[in-house]
């Protein structure tokens, strides 16, 4: 099985290693940790530090994962180009069985100006695909539900 995990930032990162980690996979399983970088066509100092953070940010999620899954292969990828377009690529390419995304869950004007990465990759993908969202989100999220319920119960009395 081929798993390819495109990471963004620690906070997702950790969301999708968290899941990885917290499962059985077949054996031999393989995983791609990938980071995308948006264009540069200018080489600044801040474009290189972001090549560097990327670069880590891949290193230490993969190194997580060979620690804990021995037998499993672990290669890292960091890519430049539009995002969607990227992860789709490497998917595509390496074969994947199973992309593993994280998504930070933005609604309304976050959503409309930014868009949504997972969602694209969801919507195109050419293999199976798992979204995660952010626990405090879920959380937060759920808690007007919650308190809905919590008024119905006790109007009902």
């Amino acid at each position: 099985m081929k798993i390819l995990i495109p990471v963004e930032d620690e906070e997702l990162a950790n969301v999708q290693l968290d899941f990885v980690l917290s499962h059985h996979w077949p054996e031999p399983t393989s995983f791609n940790v990938l980071n995308v970088l948006h264009c540069t066509y200018k080489v600044s100092e801040a474009a290189s530090a972001e090549h560097r953070h990327a670069a880590e940010l891949v290193k230490n999620i993969a190194h997580k994962i060979q620690e804990s899954r021995t037998k499993s292969g672990v290669t890292i990828s960091v890519a430049e180009g539009r995002t969607v377009e990227a992860i789709l690529k490497v998917a595509s390419e390496w074969e994947s069985d199973l992309i593993v995304l994280a998504s930070h869950g933005r609604h309304g004007v976050g959503h409309a100006v930014l868009g949504s990465v997972a969602y694209d990759v969801l919507a195109q993908s050419p293999c199976k695909t798992i979204m995660l969202g952010l626990p405090a989100k879920a959380e937060a999220a759920a808690k007007p539900v919650n308190e809905t319920i919590d008024r119905l119960r006790f109007a009902k009395g």
